[in-house]
């Protein structure tokens, strides 16, 4: 106990210098933890956006259906599967889809799309598509001939709400299909991609186009409440459903140029995150090591009273570990708090990037809310703390290796 007050006191005996070294600490893991939560919540929200858009978390497909997508390759006992994923927990809602190629026509020219069968019910509750309609009115459950359609479809084919288009398609036995649809709206995600290419039509209209049976679909996608469950559903599945044609995919397989792109983009955050703590480490080291050489003629007077050098050392650890726990609940705090106020109300990146920001082409929202949790202030403030106590090894080490005569004698 004695040691420990002893180095609480000399901490504070160059009070300015302790002051620096905590506030390099803590502006470091405020810098790191704000930029590493902003990133963490864009990464959530593009995923959930992305796979609400689509199949969802997990999705059920027939094994051939990612090799060489087909309406002829359907997911049978749909409402069997159904069931079964919504016994799960995790399982927050179930999406089945129908997905297939069409071309659409009017009087002012024709244009390829992915035609997409959905419960209209359930893409108004999740789908970012049924938020984003600037003209009409989104699809019912009971529209017979309805269907939404992006703006870039509608720009190119000069189409508004209540007029008509006509579907052509290859249905699942192969047979030429011709239908006839009308506009009911029309979405504007701010994607290209979809915007210019995707059309949605309720299930039964789907089903009727594609010679598809009614307990039928390509895809039986999951929404899950908690995304960290994803492994624990797919296993669950993966039992159940063990012995048939199905196979059961994360969104990662399903979706992979967006996987790619968060690995990529991880990986180079990693690298900048590094960088900081690296540029960190070093104001650290300088600091406590002036504050152990500018101490040398108090610690030969130590010595040469017969201080232990083991005694010394154990003292400028405890200092080091002090500056650490300071630095550390400091820069958690304050980087919480910021990060905490910005997870409420958001960072508004409108002005810098535009409206429609897209990333590997799906939209992202310009107004960005941190993602915060325990595991982030867990691992940083102990990365940082570690990393501040192996650099305190040094100095600890060099507080007894010097001449103590040469030291006393010196001025």
């Amino acid at each position: 106990m004695v040691i420990i007050r002893l180095a609480w006191r000399s901490l504070w005996r160059n009070r300015r210098r302790t002051i620096i070294t905590v506030s390099s600490i803590a502006l470091g893991i405020t810098l790191a933890l704000f930029l590493i939560s902003m990133a963490e919540g864009m990464y959530k929200k593009l995923i959930d956006d992305a796979v609400r858009m689509n199949a969802g978390y997990v999705t059920v497909e027939n094994k051939e259906y990612a090799r060489a997508p087909s309406v002829d390759l359907v997911v049978p006992s749909v409402s069997a599967i159904e069931s079964l994923a919504l016994n799960i927990p995790a399982v927050e809602s179930v999406k089945v889809l129908i997905v297939g190629q069409a071309m659409i026509s009017t009087g002012s020219g024709s244009i390829g799309v992915g035609l997409i069968g959905v419960d209209p019910a359930l893409e108004r509750a999740l789908s970012p598509i049924a938020r984003t309609i600037t003209q009409g009115r989104y699809i019912q459950e009971d529209d017979e001939r309805g269907v939404m359609i992006g703006s870039g479809i509608a720009e190119r084919l000069e189409l508004e709400p209540g007029m008509k288009l006509v579907v052509t398609c290859n249905d699942s036995t192969g047979e030429l299909v011709n239908e006839m649809l009308r506009v009911t709206g029309i979405f504007t995600t701010g994607m290209e991609e979809a915007d210019g290419y995707l059309i949605q039509v309720p299930l039964g209209v789907a089903r009727r186009i594609f010679s598809i049976g009614p307990d039928e679909a390509t895809q039986v996608g999951m929404v899950l409440s908690s995304p960290d469950r994803q492994n624990e559903v797919i296993a669950l599945l993966k039992k159940d459903l063990a012995g048939g044609n199905l196979a059961v995919l994360p969104w990662q397989e399903v979706m992979p140029d967006l996987a790619g792109f968060m690995a990529v983009d991880k990986g180079s955050n990693y690298v900048f995150q590094g960088i900081i703590i690296f540029l960190l480490s070093f104001t650290i080291l300088n600091t406590i090591l002036m504050s152990v050489l500018e101490r040398n003629r108090e610690f030969a007077t130590l010595l040469a009273l017969g201080t232990s050098p083991v005694l010394l050392r154990c003292q400028v650890l405890i200092e080091t570990m002090f500056i650490g726990l300071l630095g550390c609940g400091l820069g958690l705090g304050i980087g919480g708090s910021i990060s905490w106020y910005f997870h409420t109300y958001g960072l508004d990146l409108g002005s810098l990037f535009g409206e429609n920001l897209t990333i590997t082409g799906f939209a992202v929202d310009p107004v960005i809310y941190n993602y915060i949790g325990v595991d982030l202030f867990a691992w940083l403030g102990g990365l940082v703390f570690l990393l501040t106590m192996l650099i305190g090894l040094y100095p600890a080490f060099k507080s007894t290796r010097f001449s103590i005569v040469d030291v006393l004698r010196s001025r």
